[in-house]
């Protein structure tokens, strides 16, 4: 068993503008279990207003976007990863990637890839976004 991360990427906010006024905190707390996370969210009526959580799972109910940790192994891990991306034609890992990890009702955990350090950012503001799957 193991985890892999979607060769595809996207720039997207963690949720749009209309759910980021409402302040809600949506109880995304798992820094090391973004399946956990993701769950969480897509679980929630209004779940199509949270775009990043919706691009990971709409690959597959498998597909979740990471949790803050996982970034982080994923960031330590990046230039291996980004060796198979590139023989395959795919984009790299790199620049900061949000996590499914929220900070609070206004900011979420984003990893930069380029150092390794995790950040708090407005969620309704763009970030790259790439998928994980446990098999």
């Amino acid at each position: 068993h193991g985890k892999v991360v979607s060769v595809d990427t996207s720039l997207t906010r963690w949720c749009t503008s209309e759910q980021y006024s409402k302040g809600i905190v949506v109880g995304a707390s798992a820094a090391v279990d973004g399946k956990y996370n993701t769950d969480r969210v897509m679980q929630r009526t209004d779940n199509s207003g949270y775009q990043a959580f919706v691009w990971c799972r709409s690959k597959a109910v498998a597909w979740y976007l990471p949790s803050k940790e996982e970034l982080v192994i994923i960031s330590r891990n990046k230039d291996k990863i980004n060796a198979t991306l590139v023989a395959h034609r795919h984009a790299v890992i790199d620049g900061c990637y949000w996590s499914s990890t929220e900070f609070n009702n206004n900011c979420s955990w984003y990893v930069d890839m380029n150092d390794g350090f995790t950040r708090s950012y407005f969620k309704n503001l763009s970030n790259h976004v790439r998928a994980v799957a446990i098999f």
